[in-house]
């Protein structure tokens, strides 16, 4: 450096809270110094921005810029920071900042001074923030399979429980609790699937893109890519600071998640009311109300509902942020950070409260089965039967069989109790037909559990089928776990490698 004319023992030794600010001659302070701060979402980044600095200075060494002497003393004082875990709200703009000027402070200028070369705050966030993202999505992803555990093990239990399936709300066809539970196990693996697609774009490495146009240092990408547990570096050093679609990619993940925990929570509101009477909510997650004693308020699903409204408009806030900026880095890519951070913990703990709610859920199963019963739910089961044992078209089928269903509702009666006389005059005046249905045939045409019996198509609550799909889903599910556990495996290996350099190199002689 002294061949450049610079010493870097000149600049002192003292407390620095105003490190970058070498062009401005006065502080930033007061109400610019509260507005400008990133410090209280940096504490999300705090021990990633670390590791990410101990990685590039430990390749600054390798690649000859900086000497041992000064790698040892960063690593040491990075060290000590990390082991404090303290991000002090001491006058800084953010956590990089931070941990510059306490380098320096402890390392002197003339080593820690050297810590930040070849890099620009601009590398610096997004890497650590691609870091802490990344660590988020595979905890995410932990929890999705826990709750996905939990809804396999009751579908199992419960595989064959008739229950009413709905469209408009209003009672369609019968099937089972168990094959209603893996469509909700189908949605959740898809989220998985998403986010992990996800990590696949977040888990690339911008260090090294400097501020905006790279480098005159001799510096080496790859390595630190290699450190860090990257699976590849952001090639375009403008891209690699400017963009922060991936940020958008996963809380659009989050968002699709959370629609379908607000879905599934929007049944069990319905279903643990007096008037379907389907399921119970555990004591330990309800609420009383303050004056109506009987009250047992299903209040964390309705919070899940509540907050899902949340990650959507983070959802919007990170397009929106992001939609009129100018290519390159600006300061408007700060507040990603928020609403990021935000849509991983309220994803978080709704799966979790999600989890614990299923897991306690009491099943109805007496009034499951009487609905079931109720509300000509096999009443296209009935048609299709007349289509395939007296060959009328479906639609002259569909006709009769509508006004069947209406003769019982004026009549207040259920299709089972019309004699053969009566049906072959609705059928004589809905269809121009004689068409004779016996008790019998009425009886097995409109049998719940028969019906069920009778679904042929791939996917339908067919006992087979909800069997079948078990089975599926199980050997699914050991698939994505095990998925999970070689991305886990691999940043802790990556991390466990990085703290041992580090520790080789301090004890370097």
């Amino acid at each position: 450096m002294e061949e450049l004319g610079f010493d870097l023992a000149a600049i002192g030794d003292g407390p620095l809270k105003g490190v970058y600010r070498s062009r401005l001659r006065r502080e930033l302070a007061g109400a610019p110094a509260s507005f400008i701060s990133s410090l209280s979402e940096d504490r999300r980044i705090f021990d990633y921005d670390i590791m990410g600095t101990m990685a590039h200075d430990i390749m600054l060494y390798e690649q000859g810029i900086i000497g041992i002497e000064d790698l040892k003393a960063i690593l040491i004082a990075l060290q000590n920071i990390k082991e404090k875990g303290e991000l002090k709200d001491e006058g800084f703009e953010d956590v990089h900042e931070f941990l510059e000027s306490k380098v320096i402070e402890a390392a002197g200028s003339a080593k820690g001074g050297k810590m930040h070369t070849a890099r620009s705050r601009n590398d610096q966030v997004v890497t650590a923030v691609r870091m802490r993202a990344r660590a988020d999505i595979l905890n995410l992803c932990k929890k999705i399979l826990e709750l996905e555990r939990v809804l396999l093990k009751i579908a199992r239990k419960h595989a064959l429980q008739m229950m009413p399936l709905y469209t408009h709300t209003q009672g369609a066809q019968v099937g089972t609790f168990g094959h209603y539970l893996l469509s909700h196990f189908d949605a959740l693996s898809r989220d998985f699937e998403r986010l992990m697609n996800a990590f696949a774009v977040v888990n690339r490495n911008p260090l090294g893109a400097c501020a905006i146009g790279g480098t005159s240092f001799p510096i080496d990408r790859e390595r630190t890519t290699v450190l860090l547990g990257f699976d590849g570096i952001v090639d375009n050093s403008v891209d690699a600071v400017s963009s922060r679609d991936f940020i958008i990619e996963v809380n659009a993940a989050i968002s699709i998640l959370m629609s379908h925990l607000s879905r599934v929570s929007e049944d069990l509101i319905l279903w643990s009311t007096s008037e379907f009477d389907y399921v119970e909510i555990a004591d330990e997650y309800a609420s009383p109300s303050s004056v109506m004693p009987q009250k047992k308020n299903p209040c964390v699903l309705e919070l899940i509902r509540a907050r899902t409204g949340q990650v959507y408009g983070y959802l919007l806030n990170s397009l929106t942020l992001v939609k009129g900026l100018p290519t390159g880095y600006n300061r408007d890519l700060q507040e990603t950070k928020p609403s990021l951070w935000s849509s991983f913990d309220i994803a978080e703990s709704s799966l979790t409260v999600l989890k614990g709610v299923f897991s306690t859920l009491k099943i109805k199963a007496r009034r499951m089965d009487e609905a079931s019963r109720t509300g000509f739910l096999t009443a296209l089961d009935l048609a299709e039967l007349i289509v395939q044992k007296h060959g009328l078209p479906f639609r002259q089928a569909h006709k009769l069989v509508g006004a069947i269903v209406g003769m019982c509702v004026d009549t207040e009666r259920k299709p089972a109790e019309l004699d053969r006389e009566e049906i072959r005059k609705v059928a004589i005046r809905s269809i121009g037909k004689d068409v004779r249905l016996s008790k019998a045939f009425l009886k097995i045409a409109l049998d719940p559990r028969r019906c069920l019996r009778r679904r042929r198509s791939s996917g339908s609550p067919n006992p087979r089928e909800v069997r079948k799909m078990l089975l599926s889903r199980e050997l699914k599910l050991e698939k994505m776990e095990a998925c999970l556990k070689v991305r886990f495996s691999a940043l802790e290996k990556s991390e466990k490698n990085l703290l041992l350099t580090a520790k080789r190199y301090i004890s370097e002689k």
